[in-house]
């Protein structure tokens, strides 16, 4: 009887080492991204049965990716976002897209980690300076880019009821 429970204490004892094991490897490959990477070649390899796939049920899983490569903007876009994705790896991601989108470019046009850092170090001050110009600013610039007639917000109407000063600041203070 003592041989028999001296064996179970070291099967349990056994069994918990594994399962910290366990945890630990799993901790591992979650903080390392091999959980994201599985899901990745999941999408991958779906979209590779996907794509073109004659199975009805596929039909409306097609991809219907509609952009002007024509369009520099668009490109250019395209083209940093491969560069982003290269930088760190995401080969997964990279594939799928060719997958889903045969007109990727192959090359990103971003020779050096500097010239990337370098655009996306330009559009962060692209978005403060737009933070800074107020909306109806904004909405009137769009406006004339596009060849649009500039509207102008339109004022109250005679008789109607106005906010006071003091009901104005106290909205804008309460603003979050």
């Amino acid at each position: 009887m003592t041989q028999l429970l001296a064996g179970k204490s070291r099967d349990s004892s056994e069994d918990r080492k594994q399962r910290e094991l366990d945890q630990k490897t799993a901790e591992v490959i979650e903080s390392n991204g091999g959980i994201n990477f599985l899901y990745a070649e999941y999408l991958r390899k779906f979209a590779e049965v996907a794509v073109g796939g004659q199975e009805p049920i596929l039909s409306r899983l097609q991809p219907d990716i509609k952009i002007n490569m024509d369009d520099p903007s668009w490109e250019l876009g395209l083209r940093a976002t491969l560069a982003f994705l290269k930088r760190y790896k995401m080969n997964e991601t990279t594939a799928t897209m060719r997958i889903e989108f045969p007109e990727t470019p192959e090359k990103t046009g971003f020779a050096k980690r500097s010239n990337l850092d370098s655009f996306f170090d330009q559009i962060a001050e692209t978005i403060e300076d737009v933070r800074k110009t107020p909306f109806q600013t904004q909405v009137d610039e769009f406006a004339t880019e596009a060849g649009l007639p500039i509207n102008k917000p339109k004022s109250s109407k005679k008789g109607a009821p106005q906010p006071s000063e003091a009901s104005r600041s106290e909205g804008r203070r309460h603003k979050h």
